[in-house]
């Protein structure tokens, strides 16, 4: 079964009125073609049922016209705006496919198209193709090989990670500008701590805060550097103060959360210890922050400048900071006399300084493991040759010793120029991180002679539990306290007798009361009534063993140590006057309290535990002159 596909041609042979693509230009006035079509063009998409009426089939699109308008009176059809085309196969031998009976002659008529075309743009016999019009649609480009996903999942992957590249080079700029060098240091990379000196200003009994002791760079010798170098920053000389690997390799472990990782060159260690407002968090803000201010540092700063700062801040344990203290602490020697094994254990000790430090004599495996890494270090950047190395032993640190010696009585001098240095208004932190120079009046010969005279008297180790021995030796002309026995060994026992306790002072109270009637006019003749027992202001007083006394002289009243007569004496001088003459003598002001002012002062009743005390006069950091005096000055 077979039906009809009409065509109407005007004079230029295509069938919309439009130039057709054909070679040699327009054609004749063509009739009407007819062309049969097979029935079983359905099963191929044609989607027409048996009447004619257009159903869709399983490969309809919708788009083909099943029949053309009849041309209009000038011979052509009307056009049809925005046509797509197709391309039908030429048409092939008799009986090879669909029968085509289309009317030919002198009309020269070619194939007709296939079903559903709006267009015949080639002439019969020409064997070009038929190009067939679908409307709604622009001309079918040729088609090409569809890109694979990937392919283009890695393009969009691409394009997107070169815009975040030139966003983060951008913000590093931005940054670069912006974020500026700190103008000071921390406290905590210049802190020192304070030694403490005897009256001469030169002996030294005490050190008490940061062990640090800053040397130039040009005192450390080249041999130390180059095993710092190599345990921290083999690149140190040549790269511009970061380490690109190094800081890659950190970032990614920070963000991947493996780590928080810190920098990893000398010049990134230094600023994060050394520069005020570079903090010690591990965040990756504070680590751009750093490496910015490495990048400059390097531009604006020398590579000797940078090492001089790092070796005097860096810790290596056994509280020693900085080089100079790390060679006292593990050699007990200056840095400038330490062997190239010495300076590459202490260049070892910077990454672990705790386990370091607590290793004295006895060291581990994973030490010696790392001292020779650093060796080795030192062989591949030419600052040791292979055989010296071999030669090199592992060079055990000597046992640790304590900052400061405090056996004996130097405990005892030092807990007291501390409560000296409170009371006038230097605190403990001020003390430890200040590096002040402070020289107190106790002379060293005078100190050991009080102990001579206090245990040939006295033997500690045989007094009765709660009982206590001290002395106190004071310069009359100054009030200072230049000798004194606190007890035998403060290590074993910090209680200091001679400042710490607290006893009634007793009769040592009526010379007090002597000189004032001495300056207030009275002479050593005068006459005063110590009968006894006498109720004064209130208080029964009563002389030594109940004795009767009777007037007497001052002469006779000292040699008695007569009670009442040195009460009845004080009455009549004036109290405060007593006081004044005490204070006068050098007990410091405010130790006589309102409520020990009363008649029996005289005997010594009131609390001596800080009645005798060294006089203490701080020097100012910026002052020039000297003072006898304890004092405290910032080196």
């Amino acid at each position: 079964m077979t039906e009809s596909l009409t065509i109407a041609g005007d004079e230029t042979g295509s069938g919309t009125g439009e130039s057709a693509d054909v070679p040699g230009g327009p054609g004749p006035d063509f009739p009407t073609l007819e062309v049969p079509v097979s029935a079983g063009s359905d099963a191929e998409g044609d989607g027409r049922s048996p009447t004619g009426d257009a159903e869709p089939g399983p490969g309809d699109t919708g788009a083909d016209t099943r029949s053309l308008p009849e041309p209009d009176s000038a011979g052509s059809a009307p056009a049809t705006e925005g046509a797509g085309t197709y391309t039908a196969p030429p048409p092939g031998p008799a009986g090879a496919g669909a029968p085509a009976a289309a009317t030919a002659g002198a009309m020269g008529s070619g194939a007709a198209p296939p079903p559903g075309s709006g267009r015949a743009d080639a002439p019969a016999g020409s064997g070009m193709p038929v190009v067939v019009k679908k409307p709604g649609k622009g001309p079918e480009q040729p088609r090409t090989a569809k890109k694979s996903l990937w392919w283009r999942l890695g393009r969009g992957g691409l394009i997107v990670a070169g815009i975040f590249l030139v966003l983060a080079i951008a913000g590093f700029g931005v940054a670069y500008a912006v974020i500026p060098v700190p103008d000071a240091a921390k406290a905590d990379a210049t802190d020192q701590g304070s030694t403490f000196y005897y009256a001469d200003g030169e002996t030294e009994f005490a050190e008490r805060g940061v062990n640090r002791d800053p040397v130039s760079f040009d005192d450390v010798p080249e041999p130390v550097q180059e095993a710092v170098i190599s345990a921290e920053d083999r690149g140190f000389w040549t790269e511009p103060g970061v380490s690109v690997s190094g800081t890659l390799r950190a970032a990614w472990s920070t963000l991947t959360g493996q780590q928080l990782q810190g920098g990893s060159t000398i010049t990134q260690q230094m600023v994060r210890n050394y520069y005020e407002g570079v903090s010690m968090e591990q965040t990756v803000s504070r680590k751009f922050k750093e490496i910015i201010i490495s990048l400059k540092v390097d531009q604006s700063r020398s590579k000797e400048w940078v090492m001089e700062q790092y070796l005097n801040t860096i810790y290596f344990g056994r509280n020693a900071y900085g080089i100079q203290a790390a060679a006292q602490a593990y050699y007990h020697k200056d840095v400038a006399e330490l062997e190239p094994s010495e300076a590459a254990f202490l260049a070892a000790a910077i990454q672990q300084p705790s386990r370091f430090g607590a290793a004295d004599s006895s060291t581990t495996p994973a030490m010696e493991h790392r001292w020779r890494f650093v060796v080795n270090g030192m062989v591949k950047s030419g600052d040791l040759s292979e055989a010296e190395a071999e030669e090199l032993e592992f060079p055990a640190p000597k046992e640790e010793t304590p900052q400061t010696d405090l056996s004996g009585y130097k405990g005892y001098m030092l807990q007291q120029a501390m409560s000296e240095l409170e009371d006038l208004g230097y605190t403990e932190d001020n003390i430890n991180r200040g590096g002040y120079t402070i020289v107190t009046t106790f002379d060293k010969d005078l100190m050991e002679a009080a102990k001579e005279a206090v245990e040939s008297t006295v033997d500690p180790d045989t007094l009765p539990e709660g009982v206590q021995t001290g002395m106190t030796a004071i310069d009359p002309a100054t009030g200072e306290v230049v000798a004194f026995y606190g007890g035998k060994d403060y290590t074993q026992n910090q209680y200091d007798s001679a400042f710490r306790g607290s006893a009634q002072v007793g009769s040592s109270g009526k010379p007090v009361v002597l000189a004032t009637a001495l300056k207030n006019g009275y002479s050593l003749n005068s006459v005063i009534d110590g009968r006894g027992p006498q109720s004064i202001s209130g208080t029964p007083i009563q002389n030594y063993n109940n004795a009767p006394g009777g007037p007497m002289n001052l002469i006779e009243a000292t040699q008695k140590s007569n009670n009442v007569g040195y009460v009845n004496l004080a009455m009549e001088v004036g109290i405060e006057d007593v006081v004044q003459t005490a204070y006068d003598l050098g007990l410091p002001e405010g130790s006589i309290g309102e409520n020990q002012v009363v008649p029996t002062l005289a005997l010594g009743i009131n609390d001596a535990a800080r009645s005798i005390r060294p006089a203490c006069t701080p020097r100012s950091p910026t002052a020039g002159s000297t003072s006898n005096r304890t004092s405290s000055r910032r080196s």
